[in-house]
């Protein structure tokens, strides 16, 4: 069973998407399920998780509101304000729907590069760990050694590095030094996702082989980052791609990437087992 563990739905007219204008027209317009369908359905996804894409519980809601929806959702990744004690009473509230499996941590967009360490002693990171859920991590380079000093002060929580931390291909050997040490952290997996966007070619080849050698297949998880893939990828594409990236694995190997890592650490049989249990 393949898993897209990482894609967005939007609708600009809800929420401030102000990352996306004029100036990306593969992404100015609404990407909603019946978008991504054929794709799914040609590659052999069998479901995805969704992920926000702007800093709003609102959002959140709404994405909520399609997994109930849409049955091939298998996880909503939200948003709360990670710094306030309002953050934490929104998590209890939202942690309500099973749909929910993790709330994401956006570090790229902050002006300091520290800011993942103001949120340790957070009243919702214990939340997240109390409630089992997964924190994802929207970072660059710069901010992995903040990410290693957060995972460490909250080993119960399972975290997620999206995009493998966007590398920049004119330093590799520091952006691999970071994630060495990040990936000394058990609590913590990586995704294999929005990489074409970043490098390409024998960059591409080293950046996969890095992560596969730092966090193993058992630590490694499978996504797109639709639609913004579109941007320098088709779906088809990077599904084939990926393919080849990990073509010398093992097939249990490959599996686990491709949808069994994703399975454990979002607790996708848990989500699934509460949505069956509230709809009967």
């Amino acid at each position: 069973m393949i898993i897209d563990a990482h894609q967005h739905y939007w609708q600009l007219d809800r929420g401030r998407h102000d990352w996306i204008g004029p100036h990306r027209p593969a992404l100015n317009r609404d990407h909603m399920p019946e978008d991504l369908a054929g794709s799914l359905i040609a590659n052999g996804i069998a479901r995805t998780i969704v992920v926000q894409s702007v800093p709003e519980v609102a959002e959140t809601e709404f994405l909520l509101g399609l997994a109930r929806e849409t049955p091939g959702i298998a996880g909503v990744v939200g948003w709360v304000d990670l710094e306030t004690g309002g953050g934490a009473q929104d998590l209890m509230r939202l942690a309500q729907d099973p749909a929910l499996v993790g709330v994401r941590a956006m570090a790229q967009p902050q002006p300091e590069a520290d800011w993942l360490r103001r949120l340790i002693g957070s009243p919702v990171l214990k939340q997240l760990e109390a409630a089992d859920l997964v924190l994802d991590l929207l970072v660059q380079p710069h901010h992995l050694a903040p990410a290693l000093d957060l995972a460490l002060a909250y080993p119960g929580v399972r975290m997620v590095v999206d995009h493998a931390a966007k590398p920049d291909p004119a330093d590799l050997v520091a952006w691999e030094r970071g994630m060495d040490r990040l990936a000394g952290c058990a609590n913590v997996v990586c995704k294999l996702s929005g990489l074409t966007a970043c490098v390409t070619g024998p960059s591409l080849d080293q950046v996969a082989s890095a992560l596969v050698r730092l966090f193993g297949p058992e630590r490694l998880i499978w996504g797109s980052d639709w639609p913004v893939l579109t941007e320098t990828s088709t779906y088809r594409d990077w599904c084939a791609i990926s393919r080849d990236l990990l073509a010398d694995l093992s097939p249990p190997a490959r599996a686990q990437i491709f949808g069994g890592v994703a399975e454990r650490v979002y607790r996708l049989d848990r989500a699934r087992n509460l949505q069956t249990s509230k709809a009967g």
